[in-house]
């Protein structure tokens, strides 16, 4: 039944007051009605169930009145602190009629071994007169979301009196998220481009229930490795794309060309794309393995290149699954495969703990661990930085089969698809799924949903069809645009209406997946059951994922078991998609995962591309005119946007050419966007518009070469102390920037600069004429040597690396400059020892040991030349037993890359034998620069000798040897024998000793042995 006069208030309005020590988001309550639905629970009885077609959860303690809550979110500056939420100013409305509210109850694994368990109602709680749950407000969740700090706050606006039966109803009120700013305090700044970052605003935007503060500027120097950690990272910035991206797609070099058509289609809507390899990931990245490595190179793609969006395009197999630790009885090993590890990529320490965050931060190797489920804490804050979904392919069959579903889902969805959905679930689980029907019947009214359940009909629900295996297939197979199913399942099956087998309940499995042909209506499969997303293995969402006939274009479900406690993650689908008007699927399943409990957000993940538009509506037309040809004398592209429908007005202009973004223009519809000369390409031009809810405009305009303008900067030429180009440079004319030298930079400028600056954040580079200014350059070309930069590159790096330094163009019509990454690439040296020969002697006192060094050979293994090298022996010892015999410092002069010196020698070291434990020897080199490399050579080092030797006989023919010695770097030992008149020792063992004891078996009856122990190093002397 429903009472229709109840009504809760949720519209707010909104307040923001800030000061410079804290600041304050105030929502208060207005005016606008819900109604409030009393459902009779499916366990009988009198007990009534309370919902609200927009709440998020529930009271949630087991036994005690299960009342709905409203979870709203907000976000705050990343230098926020001391964050609290409280509720002021509201008062109830206590209704007469008596309800009795059911007792929260436990949530049910929806694996198909376990029916529903009645939870009765706690005596203490349903006796008391007190108010319950008491809070109106709490804060439920602090977590770090891309550059802001996420709020979450559980508002409570259902109350009930347990012994007298009374719904309280809150009305009125303020709720207020109060906290300070930490100063001094230097931002995280993802390197965004302007698309990525609309996107991700408009994200917030949707996704906050207050005012959202304004996000760190992008830095103006791409690289930040001044992070702390981030110098592990310096080569692996190097090797990242120099201009910013929006869409990073991860795969294996066999399947990177079937990934190519997607990545040309996100770039002509308008998301820069890359495709990466993973070999090259593993080779490149740093990482204690494969996964980590992917995490890093995600990381520093959204750090540095602004990257938003990324596809796992590959099955496990390709790309590794990262299994988080969660304790629970039915999870198998307490592990549960979760790609949150790669989208979950900044914690609330933001810039200072941005390289250290990786879920291991007890270093256990047991990944993702909470505090509340373990005991142990990895420090992981399960939300989303990035938007990500995996496409769960092997070969590129099932690549190019993915790929075709995408790109027919967004440039030619049939008619009517978009606004269908079907709902399927057992009679049990049916109050899960008419909630989500309660969200679209008002968010989305023309949306024709059909209901399958068995039974057909219950006390609080009524569906159209009775759902069993065959009558699921069948639907299936129609191709309805969103599928939840709420059931049982397993890695290979899904249930439809296990519980009501005798009614035709069953299930069904991969076969009947495979075999279903919806071609060109590819849905979207939601469920919260139990292991269908389980990717480590041939699952069925695979089966739905990877049929080129059919199936689903993405699939969202748990890895490992489902409760039918995550039914709020998929109420956010709804509310997220339909009601928030947030489009792309990788933004509703970061809803979706905000919404989940702490195993929800491991165990659910996205199968699918996280940048697909998905409809709400049946997709209307754009109109656009522009020209098919550009004639001499057109200064400008223009294209002419017609109004859009559904009441949009923003619409995207892009275009691009050969698989690369030249330009795009968010204009209002009615309206136009125009396009320069250095916004264009020659040849014919790709033209998209693209708008929610509409089918993309494409078309295309010829442009003749003459027409289009250079780009402002194209790069960069170098000296390095060249004789007769005396312009400051001083180094060795190679071209090449090295350690030590001062290069003249000269940018290739285009048409229309007036002035450049060029800037470092590298300690190792230091620009010294930074600023250039010069008249606007008329030509249709580059003007050579226009402006030249001076800058000294520090002596102290040790390897080959890449610097990126700022550029800043101005135009003389532009107050704003634009920023260009420029890569310098530091040729150093890398020294090593490519060969010795040396001899170690007694000298005649038997006390003392000669170490003769015969010759060395030193290499040159980097991409810098050495220069004014000098070489010389070094002894380091602790005693003062150890001289050289003789050597001289020998001079060099310069060493190529990859070549290495003639032989150089002789030298000699003695050492006396107590000293030999301690005796290091290294070849030292010297460069013009003072720099210094060590060598050690492998005939020093050796192990400390054994003292405290003992002798003991046994028999007549057995001999006790007891002796210590310090256990570090010590391998093992040798026995040595010496009998009279002997003219030396002889060594009695055939294997080193282990332990520090030997039993000599072989001694004879005679008197007179001496003995002697030697201990073997681990470096084997």
């Amino acid at each position: 039944m429903q009472i229709k006069f109840l009504t809760v208030v949720i519209t707010w309005l909104l307040v923001l007051t800030s000061s410079a020590i804290a600041e304050r988001i105030s929502k208060s309550l207005g005016t606008i009605t819900k109604e409030l639905s009393v459902s009779e629970c499916s366990f009988g009885n009198d007990f009534k169930k309370i919902s609200l077609p927009d709440q998020n959860g529930s009271t949630g303690k087991l036994g005690f009145p299960d009342l709905p809550k409203k979870t709203l979110t907000f976000f705050l500056p990343q230098n926020a602190k001391n964050i609290t939420a409280a509720f002021r100013d509201g008062y109830f409305r206590w209704l007469l009629e008596p309800v009795l509210v059911m007792p929260h109850q436990d949530p049910i694994p929806l694996n198909g071994d376990t029916g529903a368990l009645w939870r009765p109602p706690d005596s203490a709680a349903y006796a008391s007169t007190d108010a319950y749950p008491g809070k109106v407000a709490a804060i439920s969740g602090i977590s770090a979301r891309g550059e802001f700090i996420q709020v979450s706050v559980d508002l409570f606006p259902v109350h009930y009196r347990p012994a007298s039966r009374q719904l309280g109803l809150l009305s009125g009120g303020t709720l207020v998220v109060e906290y300070d700013l930490k100063t001094g305090v230097d931002p995280l700044r993802p390197g965004r481009s302007d698309r990525s970052a609309a996107d991700w605003n408009a994200f917030v935007s949707k996704s906050s229930d207050g005012p959202v503060p304004e996000a760190p500027k992008k830095s103006s120097s791409p690289d930040n490795a001044s992070l702390p950690g981030g110098h592990v990272f310096r080569s692996l910035i190097g090797s990242l794309p120099r201009e910013s991206f929006d869409y990073l797609i991860i795969t294996s070099s066999a399947l990177a060309g079937s990934y190519e058509p997607l990545a040309r289609w996100r770039t002509r809507r308008g998301l820069r794309t890359v495709i990466q390899t993973v070999e090259w990931i593993g080779a490149n990245a740093p990482g204690a393995d494969l996964p980590e490595r992917v995490r890093n190179y995600i990381k520093a793609c959204w750090l540095y290149c602004g990257a938003g969006y990324v596809l796992l395009g590959g099955d496990a197999d390709i790309i590794p699954v990262r299994q988080v630790h969660y304790m629970d009885y039915w999870v198998p090993g307490n592990l549960v495969p979760s790609d949150i590890y790669y989208s979950d990529i900044v914690d609330t320490s933001f810039a200072s703990g941005f390289w250290g965050y990786g879920y291991n931060a007890n270093n256990n190797l047991r990944f993702g661990e909470l505090p509340g489920n373990c005991g142990q804490d990895d420090g992981v804050d399960q939300t989303p930085d990035i938007f990500l979904g995996r496409a769960p392919v092997s070969d590129a069959a099932q690549a190019r089969a993915f790929v075709a579903k995408v790109l027919a889902y967004e440039q030619n969805p049939p008619p009517g698809f978009a606004e269908s959905a079907l709902l399927l679930a057992d009679g049990n689980f049916a109050w899960f799924t008419e909630q989500a029907d309660q969200i679209l019947a008002s968010a989305a009214p023309w949306v024709q949903s059909r209901e399958m359940y068995n039974p057909v009909s219950g006390g609080y629900y009524s569906g159209d069809e009775l759902l069993t295996p065959a009558n699921a297939v069948a639907r299936l197979g129609q191709g309805f645009h969103v599928v939840y199913h709420f059931d049982h399942g397993g890695i290979y099956s899904l249930a439809m209406a296990r519980d009501h087998s005798s009614a035709g309940g069953g299930w069904i499995y991969r076969p009947s997946v495979d075999a279903l042909a919806n071609a060109g209506r590819a849905s979207i499969v939601i469920t919260p059951a139990c292991s269908p997303n389980a990717f480590d293995y041939s699952s069925i969402s695979e089966s739905f994922l990877n049929n080129p006939m059919g199936g689903a274009a993405a699939f969202i479900g748990n890895t490992r078991v489902g409760w039918t406690s995550q039914y709020p993650q998929f109420n956010r689908f709804f509310q997220a998609l339909y009601g928030q008007g947030i489009h792309s699927l990788g933004s509703v399943f970061a809803e979706m995962l905000s919404a989940g409990n702490e195993y929800g957000r491991y165990s659910l993940n996205l199968l699918g591309d996280p940048a697909m538009q998905v409809y709400t509506r049946e997709p209307l037309p754009l109109q656009a005119i522009h020209p098919t040809k550009l004639e001499a004398g057109d200064s400008l592209l223009r294209v002419e946007v017609a109004a859009a429908g559904y009441g949009q007005s923003q619409v995207l202009v892009c275009l691009s050419s050969d698989g690369k973004l030249l330009a795009s223009s968010l204009i209002s519809a009615p309206g136009a966007a125009a396009f320069g000369p250095a916004s264009l390409a020659a040849g014919f031009v790709e033209i998209t518009v693209t708008a929610a809810n509409h089918m993309p405009y494409m078309d295309s305009c010829f442009v003749p070469a003459s027409l289009v303008s250079p780009p402002l900067y194209s790069g960069f030429d170098l000296n390095d102390g060249i004789p007769d180009r005396p312009d400051g440079s001083a180094g060795n004319g190679d071209f090449t920037a090295n350690p030590g030298e001062t290069v003249a930079i000269y940018p290739r400028l285009g048409p229309g600069v007036i002035e450049a600056r060029l800037s470092s954040m590298d300690q190792s580079v230091a620009v010294m004429d930074s600023v250039v200014s010069f008249p606007p350059f008329s030509g249709s070309g580059y003007a050579p040597g226009r402006g030249r930069f001076l800058a000294a590159v520090s002596p102290s790096p040790v390897s080959s690396r890449r610097v990126w330094l700022s550029l800043a163009v101005r135009l003389a019509d532009a107050p704003d400059p634009r920023l260009y990454p420029l890569a310098l690439d530091i040729a150093a040296d890398s020294l090593g020892l490519v060969s010795a020969a040396y001899r170690m002697a007694l000298s005649p006192s038997d006390r003392e040991t000669v170490l003769a060094i015969d010759s060395v050979r030193l290499g040159n293994f980097g991409a810098g030349a050495a220069r004014g090298l000098r070489l010389w022996l070094s002894v380091d010892s602790s005693s003062a037993g150890a001289h050289l015999l003789f050597q001289d410092t020998l001079a060099l002069g310069g060493l190529a890359p990859g070549m290495a010196t003639a032989p150089l020698g002789p030298f000699a070291v003695m050492c006396h034998n107590d000293s030999l434990g301690s005796l290091v020897v290294s070849l030292v080199a010297e460069d013009a620069y003072g720099r210094r490399s060590l060598f050690p050579l492998e005939a020093s080092g050796m192990p400390d000798r054994p003292y405290s030797l003992a002798a003991t006989p046994l028999s007549d023919r057995e001999v006790k040897l007891q002796w210590y010695a310090p256990d570090a770097g010590i391998a093992g030992y040798n026995v040595y024998r010496r009998l009279p008149g002997d003219p030396g020792y002889a060594r009695i063992n055939s294997l080193p000793v282990s332990q520090r004891i030997y039993i000599d078996i072989c001694a004879g009856p005679m008197a007179g042995f001496r003995y002697a122990v030697a201990s073997l190093g681990a470096n084997g002397r």
